[in-house]
Parts: structure tokens; sequence; C-alpha cells
């Protein structure tokens, strides 16, 4: 048996067109937890996790800043 998979990434520009499309109502995409953007040093960030690896190891944690995207 064989799989193939791809993962897709959005860019920033399709980012601030879908933003710009919804209003850019300035809720986070997901909970929001006290990180520091190493950008715009904002101290809000919101974050996703996704099990990328096996599911013996830790998932994968995405953090997106509040204030810079």
């Amino acid at each position: 048996m064989e799989v193939e998979y791809t993962i897709h990434f959005n860019s920033y520009e399709n980012k601030k067109s879908d933003q710009a499309e919804r209003g850019e109502s300035g809720e986070a995409d997901g909970p929001i937890v006290n990180r520091q953007c190493p950008k715009c040093n904002n101290d809000q960030m919101s974050y996703a996790t996704l099990q990328l690896r096996s599911a013996d190891e830790g998932q994968t944690v995405f953090f997106t800043c509040t204030k810079c995207k």
C-alpha cells in the first residue's frame, strides 16, 4: 500500500485578502496565549496544534500573532 499526501500552506498575501473579504473582525482564530511575537513584540498570540508525526510523539504547535498575523 502506498500513501501520498501534500501539505498546502497559506501565503501571507492570501491571508491578507481573506481578512479584507471578512471585514477584519479582529478575532483570533484560536485560543489566546501570552507569548511574545518576534516580529512586532506583541504579547498575545493564538495557536493551533496539528499531529504531523507518529502518534507517540508530541503535536506541532503553530502560533499566529493577533496583531501582525
